[in-house]
């Protein structure tokens, strides 16, 4: 794609993008905001890296994916109270929503580093456990058997089994 910008190279996205946005937040303006914050993003990094990813929708996907996610944990954080709606009724599936980001947000911390590590690149980053297993000098059913276990863990510290 020579004489291709980086911006059309992204732009060519934002119709997909947003409506994966407007499915995780379920507000059109939370959606538009999400994307725009996504696309900002996705340009800061390919002009950092200057070299596109092999996929790039699947790239920006994961790129919104962590910006919603950070998204709720600053609201999370400046608020510990239950957001009421405008109705002024609770919608008791985000209520649940919510402890469950809690719990594991909880349960990650008490994780071993290393297992937090592998569990980020494969589960979080969607990296093929080959790829990271080649990055780090292990085999890959080491890396299957790590992100396994940390299943495991996290389940037991989340629900006490």
């Amino acid at each position: 794609m020579a004489g291709t910008s980086d911006w059309d190279i992204v732009s060519a996205h934002s119709a997909y993008l947003l409506a994966k946005a407007r499915r995780l937040t379920r507000n059109e303006a939370d959606a538009r905001d999400l994307l725009q914050e996504t696309l900002l993003r996705a340009l800061e990094g390919l002009r950092r890296t200057r070299e596109s990813p092999a996929n790039m929708r699947a790239w920006l996907h994961v790129v919104m994916r962590r910006q919603w996610l950070n998204t709720i944990r600053q609201k999370n954080s400046r608020a510990r109270t239950p957001t009421v709606l405008v109705d002024d009724t609770i919608d008791s599936s985000l209520l649940d929503t919510r402890a469950t980001f809690e719990q594991i947000e909880r349960a990650w911390k008490q994780l071993p580093e290393n297992a937090q590590g592998i569990a980020e690149e494969c589960i979080i980053s969607e990296e093929p456990y080959d790829m990271v297993s080649d990055r780090i000098g292990v085999t890959k059913a080491t890396i299957a058997t790590s992100i396994y276990r940390t299943r495991l863990q996290l389940k037991g510290l989340m629900f006490g089994r």
